[in-house]
C-alpha cells in the first residue's frame, strides 16, 4: 500500500504570526470602538501632611480615552478615608488626626464610563511650635497670674504669656 501525503489547505498553513496579528488587530479594533475606562491619578500637597493642616488634592492628571471623540472627565468624587467626602478636580481637606488614610478618587467620563483609584495618605502628628521674646540678660523675673472662672493667664518679665482654659 502506497501512502501519499495530502498537502494541507492554505488556511491550515498560515504561520502563527499571521494568526497573532489578526487577533491583535481584532483586539485593537474592539478597544478603539469601546474606549477605555478613566484612569484616575491622585496627587496631593503637601506630600507629608500634618494633622490640622489643609491638604490640596488634585485629580486633573486623570487619563481619559478620547473615544468617542471629545470625551472628557465629567465628574470627580473623593472619599478622604476619614468619613468625609468631596467633589471636583482639586478639593481641599483637613485631617483632624494623625494616621494612614485610604483616599479613593472615582472619575466618570462624559461617555458614562467609571474609573476608580486609591492612594494612602499618611498624616503625622501636628508639630508644636512655641515662641518667646525673652531677654536672656535679665537676671530676675516676676510672675503675674490672673485667674477667672474660665481661664488662667500667666505672664512673666520675659514677655511669655500662657493661657490655660478650663
Amino acid at each position: 500500500m502506497n501512502h501519499t501525503p495530502i498537502a494541507p489547505s492554505s488556511s491550515a498553513r498560515r504561520p502563527w504570526s499571521a494568526l497573532l496579528l489578526k487577533g491583535l488587530a481584532a483586539g485593537a479594533l474592539a478597544l478603539s470602538l469601546s474606549g477605555c475606562i478613566p484612569i484616575p491619578i491622585i496627587e496631593y500637597s503637601p506630600s507629608e501632611p500634618e494633622a490640622g493642616e489643609t491638604v490640596t488634592f488634585d485629580g486633573v492628571g486623570t487619563i481619559v480615552s478620547n473615544v468617542p471623540e471629545d470625551t472628557v472627565a465629567a465628574s470627580y468624587r473623593w472619599d478622604f478615608g476619614d468619613g468625609k467626602k468631596g467633589s471636583g478636580s482639586a478639593p481641599t481637606h483637613v485631617y483632624e488626626n494623625a494616621g494612614a488614610y485610604q483616599v479613593t478618587l472615582t472619575v466618570v467620563d462624559s461617555a458614562g464610563r467609571v474609573g476608580e483609584s486609591q492612594e494612602t495618605v499618611t498624616v503625622s502628628e501636628a508639630t508644636v511650635t512655641t515662641t518667646s521674646e525673652s531677654d536672656t540678660t535679665s537676671s530676675s523675673t516676676s510672675d503675674t497670674a490672673t485667674t477667672t472662672s474660665d481661664s488662667t493667664t500667666t505672664t512673666d518679665d520675659s514677655s511669655t504669656t500662657a493661657t490655660v482654659t478650663k
